[in-house]
C-alpha cells in the first residue's frame, strides 16, 4: 500500500468515525419544546367544606388575561354540594367581571367556563355560600369576601 493510500484512508475512517459520533446525539423525551403550550388559559378553583361550616379552595387568586390567545376563563367545581359564587358589590366592590347583573353563579358539580373580556383591568374578590345567596334573608358565606384576601378574579389586559 502506497503512503498517499494509507493516509487517504486514516483522513476517510477519522471522517466516517466523526459523521457517525455527530449523527448520535439522545433524542428528547416528550414533545419538542415548541410543541408545548405556554400557560394553560382555563383557570380551574376546586371548592371543598372546612372546618365549622367554612369552605375553601385550591386556587385561592385566579390570574386572567384578557389580551392572550387563546382566552383564558374561569370555571369552579366541587365534590361535595352545591356552592354558589357571588361577586362583591357592596359599597367600595366592583361586583363581578363576569356578569354585569352580578347574579349568584351555582356550582354544582361545576360552573362553566367563564371569560372576564368586558371586564375592567382590577382585583375582583367574590364570597362562597352553600345555599343560594339571592334568597331573603341572605345565608352567611362559608368564605367572605374579605375572608384572607384570596378568594378573587385578578384580571389584567
Amino acid at each position: 500500500m502506497k503512503p498517499s493510500h494509507a493516509k487517504f484512508l486514516a483522513l476517510l475512517g477519522t471522517v466516517v468515525l466523526g459523521a457517525i459520533q455527530s449523527g448520535c446525539k439522545p433524542s428528547p423525551v416528550g414533545p419538542s419544546p415548541a410543541a408545548v403550550p405556554v400557560g394553560n388559559p382555563d383557570r380551574l378553583v376546586t371548592i371543598s367544606p372546612g372546618s365549622g361550616g367554612a369552605c375553601e379552595v385550591d386556587y385561592p387568586v385566579a390570574s386572567l388575561k384578557q389580551n392572550q390567545k387563546p382566552k383564558h376563563t374561569i370555571s369552579w367545581a366541587t365534590e361535595s354540594g352545591p356552592y354558589w359564587i357571588l361577586f362583591d358589590n357592596r359599597q367600595g366592590g366592583l361586583g363581578s367581571p363576569i356578569d354585569p347583573s352580578n347574579k349568584p353563579i351555582k356550582v354544582a358539580p361545576t360552573a362553566g367556563k367563564f371569560d372576564v373580556e368586558a371586564a375592567s383591568p382590577n382585583y375582583y374578590k367574590y364570597a362562597i355560600y352553600t345555599s343560594d345567596p339571592s334568597a331573603t334573608p341572605q345565608p352567611p358565606p362559608c368564605k367572605d369576601f374579605d375572608n384572607d384576601h384570596d378568594t378573587g378574579l385578578n384580571v389584567k389586559r
